[in-house]
């Protein structure tokens, strides 16, 4: 809710919150080589396994965030330019201009500190999912991200605002985190 009250009440931009989301895809990317490469098990045919698999997805998720980046950079150019005149257009620029901003850090220094929590707990109970499960996770975040930009996109043409893509990725990303996780089980 604070995200939503930000951006209600002018605090933050729908570029701001976007800009953070996708940076805490980044931050669960990491985690999620973290999770498939040290495991509590620590059996020899997991961790080459991991590491395999490890490296297979910091390619394929590095460059779905690296084209989200790009896409939601571009998406939020002329807003975010109007801001600085002295900044260029590119996606590693842009990143480095909101890097820079002292809300941003605090943002993301929050962000890692709440998933290495959650990693240190998960790791702690022996509740790390398989190599496999743990790749495929952070590609949920990528579909509503997805999702996001097209409805909010959606209703910024429509309305001739970006609050919209704000309100609508505030939304998901709520429903996502705080849905109960599935963990019941079938017999086969």
């Amino acid at each position: 809710m604070v995200p939503l009250l930000g951006v209600l009440l002018g605090y933050w931009n729908a570029f701001d919150i976007i800009f953070l989301y996708w940076f805490e895809n980044i931050i669960i990317g990491l985690f999620a080589v973290a999770r498939m490469t040290i495991r509590p098990d620590n059996a020899p045919l997991f961790v080459a396994g991991g590491l395999f698999a490890a490296g297979f997805f910091c390619l394929h998720y590095g460059f779905f965030t690296y084209g989200h980046g790009v896409f939601v950079t571009s998406f939020f150019e002329e807003q975010l330019l109007q801001n600085s005149e002295s900044l260029n257009r590119g996606l590693t620029d842009i990143v480095s201009y909101m890097l820079s901003q002292r809300a941003v850090q605090l943002v993301i220094v929050a962000m890692f500190i709440a998933h290495l929590t959650d990693f240190v707990i998960a790791y702690k109970n022996k509740t790390i999912d398989t190599v496999s499960m743990e790749m495929t996770k952070p590609y949920k975040r990528i579909i509503v991200l997805h999702i996001a930009i097209i409805l909010g996109g959606f209703f910024a043409l429509k309305f001739g605002h970006t609050v919209s893509v704000a309100v609508v990725m505030i939304g998901l990303k709520a429903y996502f985190d705080l849905r109960p996780p599935n963990r019941i089980k079938t017999k086969l």
